[in-house]
Protein backbone atom coordinates (compact mmCIF):
# COMPACT_ATOMS: atom_id res chain seq x y z
CA UNK A 1 0.00 0.00 0.00
CA UNK A 2 1.20 3.49 -0.84
CA UNK A 3 0.95 6.49 1.44
CA UNK A 4 -2.39 8.28 1.72
CA UNK A 5 -3.26 10.92 -0.86
CA UNK A 6 -5.72 13.23 0.86
CA UNK A 7 -8.25 10.89 2.44
CA UNK A 8 -7.56 8.09 -0.07
CA UNK A 9 -5.38 4.99 0.15
CA UNK A 10 -3.70 3.82 -3.05
CA UNK A 11 -3.28 0.03 -3.23
CA UNK A 12 -1.29 -1.77 -5.92
CA UNK A 13 -1.44 -5.55 -6.40
CA UNK A 14 -0.91 -8.35 -8.90
CA UNK A 15 -3.34 -11.21 -9.43
CA UNK A 16 -6.27 -11.00 -7.02
CA UNK A 17 -6.90 -9.26 -3.74
CA UNK A 18 -9.79 -9.82 -1.35
CA UNK A 19 -10.80 -7.26 1.27
CA UNK A 20 -13.15 -7.91 4.18
CA UNK A 21 -15.27 -5.05 5.51
CA UNK A 22 -14.90 -6.16 9.14
CA UNK A 23 -11.10 -6.16 8.84
CA UNK A 24 -11.14 -2.72 7.22
CA UNK A 25 -13.47 -1.46 9.99
CA UNK A 26 -15.60 0.42 7.47
CA UNK A 27 -19.18 1.46 7.97
CA UNK A 28 -21.56 0.29 5.25
CA UNK A 29 -21.69 3.74 3.64
CA UNK A 30 -17.90 4.02 3.42
CA UNK A 31 -17.61 0.40 2.22
CA UNK A 32 -19.95 0.90 -0.73
CA UNK A 33 -18.15 4.11 -1.67
CA UNK A 34 -14.64 2.69 -1.41
CA UNK A 35 -14.00 2.62 -5.16
CA UNK A 36 -15.12 6.18 -5.85
CA UNK A 37 -11.53 7.29 -6.49
CA UNK A 38 -11.28 4.77 -9.34
CA UNK A 39 -10.13 1.28 -10.15
CA UNK A 40 -7.68 -0.04 -12.70
CA UNK A 41 -8.84 -3.66 -12.70
CA UNK A 42 -12.02 -5.69 -12.54
CA UNK A 43 -14.46 -6.35 -9.74
CA UNK A 44 -14.88 -10.11 -9.28
CA UNK A 45 -17.14 -9.82 -6.20
CA UNK A 46 -18.59 -6.91 -4.25
CA UNK A 47 -21.19 -7.47 -1.55
CA UNK A 48 -21.91 -6.32 2.00
CA UNK A 49 -18.86 -8.07 3.46
CA UNK A 50 -16.32 -8.86 0.72
CA UNK A 51 -14.62 -7.10 -2.15
CA UNK A 52 -12.52 -9.17 -4.53
CA UNK A 53 -10.55 -7.38 -7.23
CA UNK A 54 -8.59 -8.79 -10.16
CA UNK A 55 -5.64 -6.91 -11.64
CA UNK A 56 -5.72 -6.35 -15.40
CA UNK A 57 -3.54 -4.65 -17.94
CA UNK A 58 -6.50 -3.43 -19.96
CA UNK A 59 -7.89 0.10 -19.78
CA UNK A 60 -11.23 0.64 -18.06
CA UNK A 61 -12.62 2.63 -21.00
CA UNK A 62 -11.68 1.64 -24.53
CA UNK A 63 -11.08 4.41 -27.08
CA UNK A 64 -14.06 3.28 -29.17
CA UNK A 65 -16.32 3.47 -26.04
CA UNK A 66 -15.83 7.23 -26.07
CA UNK A 67 -17.30 7.65 -29.57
Amino acid sequence: MHSKKGHYHFVEFNGEIELLRRDARMTEAVWFGCLTAGLDGKIALFDEERLKLVATNSPIIEDNDLR
